[in-house]
């Protein structure tokens, strides 16, 4: 156990050193609307799952030894973003998604009220 946790913090060290590397734009010779190298790591950990391990690791209760770790990695994560472009950044969904998504749910509930009740009844007919 003590390996496992030594481990995982190197691994979560080694993320934090790889993500402060410095960009250098003059070096990347990109266009003004294509991706940053630290953009597109940020997207490859994303797309690994790491970011998920991250998440898992933040609310377990046997990893808050971690929460250090963790805060330096998403401060260095959102480095390059302005605290302004992140409170404007949301999911944008038109009305027809929110009433599908509110039917869905109302189904949800009653669909499991249901069997709530089904199995009430299961129990007072065996009783």
């Amino acid at each position: 156990m003590e390996d496992d946790k030594l481990a995982l913090e190197r691994i979560l060290v080694l993320t934090r050193n790889v993500l402060t590397i410095p960009a250098d734009p003059a070096e990347e010779m990109r266009t003004d609307d294509e991706a940053s190298l630290h953009d597109r790591l940020i997207m490859v950990m994303h797309l690994s799952g790491l970011e998920d391990l991250l998440l898992f690791i933040a609310s377990s209760d046997t990893t808050k030894e971690y929460c250090l770790h963790l805060l330096e990695l998403v401060s260095v994560m959102l480095r390059d973003t302005s605290g302004e472009v992140l409170a404007k950044t949301e999911a944008t969904r038109n009305e027809e998604d929110r009433v599908k998504d509110s039917k869905a749910l109302a189904a949800l509930k009653t669909k499991e009220k249901e069997l709530k009740r089904i199995q009430l009844a299961n129990q007072a007919t065996s009783r």
